[in-house]
């Protein structure tokens, strides 16, 4: 089994659909509609935006909260 990527790439990846869909800090995306946009590039994986998922909400960029996927200030900065 190859180990997902737990670099800054994926997290920044998730981060940058959130830009393309003109999110603003506080807003939302369905965490399924943000799963299936990033799987559209057929260089990731389902564990690849597991782990990206994991690493943004560590920086805090963004806020998992289950159904949906909040924008945070900090996230918003680094857009």
């Amino acid at each position: 089994m190859i180990e997902p990527s737990y670099t800054d790439e994926n997290a920044r990846a998730i981060l940058s659909i959130f830009r393309d869909e003109g999110v603003q800090a506080g807003d939302v995306l369905l965490a399924d509609a943000l799963y299936l946009a990033f799987l559209r590039n057929p260089n990731h994986r389902a564990e690849d935006y597991a782990a990206g998922l994991r690493r943004a909400s560590e920086k805090g960029w963004l806020m998992d909260e289950g159904n949906i996927v909040r924008l945070t200030e900090t996230g918003s900065k680094e857009l």
